[in-house]
């Protein structure tokens, strides 16, 4: 299983063009991690409706903290 892990944080302006990207050339899982963004990126990514793209939100920035889980 390979799987993409992408944190976000106010990134909006440039994910949904990223992700059509990856999209084109990867079609395996995809995790993006909002580390507390004030932006509206993370409402984009609700939208997707891709069995293989999640979201995990955190109400705060953790930063890096979120990859020893």
């Amino acid at each position: 299983m390979n799987l993409v892990i992408y944190p976000i944080y106010n990134e909006a302006k440039y994910l949904e063009t990223f992700y059509q990207s990856l999209r084109k050339i990867y079609f395996g899982d995809v995790l993006f991690i909002d580390d507390g963004s004030t932006d509206r990126g993370k409402d984009f990514l609700i939208t997707i409706r891709d069995f293989h793209t999640s979201l995990f939100r955190t109400p705060q920035k953790i930063r890096l903290r979120c990859l020893s889980y």
